[in-house]
């Protein structure tokens, strides 16, 4: 173990009564940080011998963990960035558009949607005066099921007349 001089100590902690200042809390021993050194950084950990009455210190470097949590940081904010422009597209384009999920039966036939999202150009043109949101085509249009006798077959039905087969019989 490498003993320091004062002024080098000082050097490498510049914020060394932040150390301090933790350690007077009583029946606290103990410290950790995380400091920056240059571009490095490490974890320090200072603690109190008082049998000994002095101080050890030792550290970890983590530059590579606080470069991958930078990295984190900034895809999460271009993640974020990246929904807002999506979001107000999606808000304010003038075609209607929906998101659905297939509600399925015991034998995996879609026999109704769920909505997922909607945005207000949909709404507007399918005359929707409620959010769709979480509800599916049934509670939304109620009579949709008698008028087409089933969301299933009318479902098959939208899905061949666009020149595709359906992805259940």
């Amino acid at each position: 173990m490498a003993l320091l001089e004062h002024e080098t100590a000082l050097s490498l902690f510049p914020d060394w009564t932040r150390f301090v200042v933790a350690l007077q809390v009583p029946g606290r021993h103990r410290t950790t940080q995380e400091i920056s050194v240059g571009d490095a950084w490490y974890l320090v950990t200072i603690e109190y011998l008082p049998a000994l009455d002095c101080v050890r210190v030792y550290g970890t470097e983590i530059t590579s963990r606080k470069a991958a949590e930078a990295a984190r940081d900034e895809e999460r904010e271009q993640l974020r960035e990246s929904e807002q422009r999506f979001r107000a597209l999606f808000e304010t384009m003038r075609e209607g558009v929906e998101h659905l999920t297939a509600v399925r039966d015991e034998e995996g036939r879609a026999v109704d949607w769920r909505y997922l999202s909607a945005n207000p150009a949909f709404r507007l043109l399918v005359g929707m005066d409620q959010d769709p949101i979480g509800k599916t085509m049934v509670e939304v249009f109620p009579g949709l099921r008698e008028a087409n006798q089933s969301c299933s077959t009318s479902t098959a039905g939208l899905q061949t007349r666009a020149g595709r087969r359906p992805l259940r019989p």
